[in-house]
């Protein structure tokens, strides 16, 4: 990933292109496109990003025993995009996939 050029583009220009991202929507949308679709989506990642670790530790089903708290949380999997299949995380912690069944 060093020498790939997309990604140090992305690290070189991080600053610019997160400052040019609300100016952009404004610009194509007005107020209404800077609240809707920067301000409130990115409350919305940080929060559903926040809830994996604070609700998959109370809600959910331990599938594997860990010997911790984590669980699998069919709501925070499907808003965090898989995310909240967090015992099996803590199960697998090498396992690319979050999801160990077919859906």
């Amino acid at each position: 990933m060093k020498k790939d050029p997309y990604y140090n583009f992305l690290k070189k220009n991080y600053l610019s292109l997160t400052l040019a991202q609300p100016l952009l929507y404004f610009l194509i949308g007005g107020p209404s496109m800077l609240v809707w679709g920067f301000a409130v989506r990115t409350v919305m990642t940080w929060h559903v990003t926040w809830a994996v670790n604070s609700v998959c530790h109370v809600y959910g089903r331990q599938m594997f025993k860990t010997g911790d708290i984590s669980m699998n949380n069919a709501v925070i999997g499907i808003l965090a995009q898989g995310e909240g299949w967090h015992n099996n995380h803590h199960a697998f912690q090498d396992s690319v996939r979050h999801g160990l069944k077919w859906w």
